[in-house]
């Protein structure tokens, strides 16, 4: 067992690892994996720590906002046995914020696949969509752009089909002037060559909305209260969505 954590000295965030065995008992000294230096010591910033599926791999990551316009990602990739492979930084545009970089994930290359979103500042929904991949042990990065057209995206998931070696990207999107959700747009990107080898928006049906339709909300708005909750790869390259209904009650306990 591998047990990461992190403490702050001074003005340094450092991350580090100490080893257990299946007793539970300390065989191996902690030992520092990573650190940073923090702009100003009152923002604290803490590393993420991602794994891929066959747990062959494991990064640590921080993000740094440099201006208004550009996020420093720093990353360090490891091996099972927490052997260093790989240290980088990059600097990725983001001029909405380094909220708009997320759904990091590693592959079982090694490889570091993450989303860039750019809004619209009036109506909050994409005017674009990329997936970048930065490569393990390479100083590059690659980016796919997603065109959502006149779709209304304000979310997406990814998810790394490692049998396959595709990215799928997902998101529900609206239409019509009170942006109600009208289906799910899909797109599945080759890793290898980077680029997109399907994708389309499903519409959903006048049948199914009936199906799920909920007493005293219109039937154009049966799904505008839930989100892509899993995306989930089938060995053959096909997928399932996995949505759920997300709603607040009560005034008392907002976001139950």
């Amino acid at each position: 067992v591998y047990l990461f954590y992190q403490h702050v000295h001074y003005d340094v965030v450092y991350c580090s690892v100490a080893t257990f065995n299946a007793d539970a008992k300390l065989i191996s000294e902690p030992v520092i994996i990573d650190s940073i230096m923090l702009q100003d010591p009152r923002k604290i910033r803490l590393f993420n720590l991602i794994t891929n599926p066959a747990k062959s791999h494991i990064m640590t990551f921080s993000k740094m906002v440099e201006n208004e316009q550009v996020v420093k990602i720093s990353t360090s990739l490891f091996d099972r046995k927490m052997n260093s492979l790989d240290k980088a930084e990059m600097l990725i545009v983001s001029p909405n914020g380094a909220d708009m970089l997320r759904e990091f994930q590693l592959d079982n290359n090694g490889n570091l696949i993450f989303f860039r979103g750019i809004l619209n500042d009036e109506t909050g929904v994409f005017t674009r969509a990329d997936v970048l991949i930065k490569p393990a042990a390479q100083d590059t990065v690659t980016f796919t752009t997603i065109r959502v057209n006149d779709l209304a995206v304000r979310e997406m998931r990814l998810q790394t089909d490692n049998t396959n070696n595709t990215i799928i990207a997902a998101a529900m999107f609206g239409k019509g002037s009170k942006m109600d959700i009208a289906g799910i747009f899909t797109i599945t990107i080759d890793i290898l060559n980077n680029n997109i080898v399907a994708g389309k928006p499903l519409f959903f049906s006048d049948s199914l909305r009936q199906e799920c339709k909920l007493t005293a909300i219109p039937k154009r708005s049966t799904f505008d209260d839930y989100v892509i909750d899993e995306i989930i790869p089938y060995k053959n390259g096909g997928y399932a969505l996995l949505i759920e209904r997300r709603i607040a009650e009560g005034s008392r306990y907002p976001g139950n």
